[in-house]
């Protein structure tokens, strides 16, 4: 999968139901997306998005090679954006605990390694297993991509895996008799958004950031939830 900066509850989920992930950082970058930011509730009514500013923004770019503008200032930006569930969410301190942490820990100016140290510190949170590498680093052969369906597959033949996962949103971009003939298992993972309360003035919103169902809910309820209600689709059931 793409780097996601703190990306949503199924995100994790997904992470949950793998053995290894590979952070998929060899495509082209595309600016404006949850690559560098995200959503949480704004104090005001509705959301608003969290970014951090990267350098030189680019389609022409390669993900690997997107590097941090001034992390300092964009973490104070993001702490700040935040310290209005302060007096409300029972877990803020928590939660700003694994922003800090992930700034703090991240492996490098880039990035991926913001997005990869934040996709740790959320899984030891929730007590998740996250055994991941970085794409760029496994020194693998992608010559034989032709369609966007194909990275995951070039990516699983190399591994040895017996079977791939993907979100069953993606579905469309896979072609089954392709996996099939790497005998690789192409399966796809459903989960329910996830709902829960928040108290006046904010107004509940699905499919926010992990942040924000953080900051409203225990580790365990929300491990619980992911584990309770995520369902493991074969390909011709994703399609019903």
């Amino acid at each position: 999968m793409q780097p996601y900066f703190f990306p949503h509850l199924q995100h994790f989920a997904l992470i949950d139901h793998t053995d290894r992930w590979v952070v998929l950082d060899v495509t082209q970058y595309t600016p404006k997306t949850w690559m560098n930011r995200n959503r949480v509730l704004n104090p005001t009514g509705g959301c608003m998005y969290i970014t951090i500013p990267v350098q030189g923004s680019s389609q022409s770019k390669l993900t690997r090679d997107i590097v941090l503008h001034d992390p300092e200032s964009g973490f104070r930006s993001i702490t700040g954006k935040l310290e209005h569930y302060r007096r409300l969410a029972p877990y803020y301190r928590e939660v700003v605990g694994l922003v800090e942490r992930a700034f703090s820990e991240r492996a490098g100016n880039s990035l991926v390694a913001l997005d990869a140290a934040g996709l740790r510190v959320v899984c030891e949170y929730l007590s998740i297993d996250f055994e991941y590498a970085i794409c760029s680093e496994l020194g693998l052969d992608y010559s034989g991509v032709e369609h966007a369906g194909q990275w995951s597959l070039r990516i699983a033949e190399q591994l040895a895996a017996t079977e791939y996962l993907n979100p069953v949103g993606g579905a469309g971009l896979f072609l089954p008799a392709e996996f099939d003939a790497a005998g690789i298992r192409l399966r796809f993972l459903d989960v329910p958004p996830i709902t829960y309360h928040v108290p006046a003035p904010y107004g509940f919103m699905p499919s926010l950031s992990i942040i924000d169902v953080l900051m409203w809910n225990g580790p365990r309820d929300v491990t619980g939830f992911i584990r309770d209600r995520a369902r493991i689709l074969e390909p011709q059931e994703s399609r019903a």
